[in-house]
């Protein structure tokens, strides 16, 4: 028997991920309908801190129609949030607003408030055989989440200010990448991790969302982008090298016509790829463990255990 009906909203600089989830009596969660769609609200903004009018537009059709879903279906709020785009925006208390006059509650998050729902999404249900310890990692396109933890809090977490957007627009004029840009992508990541904390002792690393899922189906050679046929399954640190230096080296046509490929992200994946990497070596991890959750899911586990 069925106890409720949640819907919970997660607005990035790069997208906007959305769940309805029935919640059973015991707390099992399963969804009913999902949706991501690439609306790009920090296009542009994240030199001058200032959202721009067509990005916000995009996006708040993209709230609009997630609140619509969210009354057709019945389901009340987990939550909405608006991430690194919104909260560095000098207009981002505005687009809020616009926001909840479509119907969706929304509020905007700190970094660390974001890497605590994103770590809760994948301990709430870790990868099979992961450790007991979860390093988890949410690559967005305004920043990067870095949380370390064995229970359901983190008791380390950092919000580090690199992202596949920014970093596209700060170091990519031209696709194919050039050796140099490539250098910079990482150069960059690799400064920012280097404040970062590390694992002590056995952990898994989980990595969550958009980039970490599209770098597995194209890995995969999956007949289209599928975040659920790749949930679980596990990236390895040499393969995600040449992965990344084989799509620097692509135009971005051929980089779109990639088989797992989400086209509207083939112009920032090579940035996320770095990312990524980068975050490996950090961590002394050969392994990332590729899960589907992030933010949104966060927001389902956090209205579930406050109930």
């Amino acid at each position: 028997m069925l106890s409720r009906r949640l819907a919970a909203l997660d607005v990035g600089t790069n997208n906007v991920q959305f769940i309805i989830a029935d919640v059973a009596a015991d707390g099992s969660v399963t969804p009913v309908f999902e949706s991501a769609e690439i609306t790009r609200l920090g296009e542009g903004s994240l030199e001058d801190h200032t959202l721009k009018k067509d990005p916000m537009a995009r996006t708040v059709l993209a709230v609009s129609e997630a609140a619509n879903k969210a009354t057709e279906l019945g389901a009340e709020w987990a939550g909405a949030v608006a991430t690194s785009a919104a909260r560095d925006a000098k207009n981002g208390r505005a687009f809020m607003i616009m926001a909840q006059a479509v119907g969706a509650p929304l509020s905007i998050i700190t970094g660390d408030e974001e890497a605590d729902l994103a770590f809760l999404s994948v301990t709430a249900s870790p990868p099979a055989g992961a450790a007991k310890q979860i390093v988890m990692l949410d690559i967005g396109g305004g920043s990067t989440e870095l949380a370390i933890g064995s229970a359901q809090t983190p008791e380390h977490r950092v919000s580090l200010n690199i992202g596949a957007v920014r970093l596209t627009e700060k170091h990519v004029q031209r696709h194919p990448l050039s050796k140099e840009m490539l250098a910079e992508l990482r150069g960059d990541a690799r400064l920012a991790f280097s404040r970062a904390p590390v694992a002590a002792g056995e952990f898994s690393l989980v990595g969550v969302a958009g980039t970490i899922t599209t770098l597995a189906s194209v890995q995969q050679k999956l007949a289209s982008h599928d975040p659920q046929k790749v949930h679980g399954s596990a990236l390895d640190l040499a393969d995600l090298e040449q992965l990344t230096d084989d799509l620097a080296k692509m135009t971005l046509d051929a980089r779109k016509a990639l088989p797992g490929m989400e086209a509207k992200r083939a112009d920032v994946i090579v940035a996320g790829a770095a990312i990524a990497l980068e975050a490996m070596i950090h961590l002394g991890a050969d392994q990332l463990f590729v899960s589907n959750r992030g933010v949104h899911w966060g927001l389902l586990h956090k209205k579930i255990a406050g109930s």
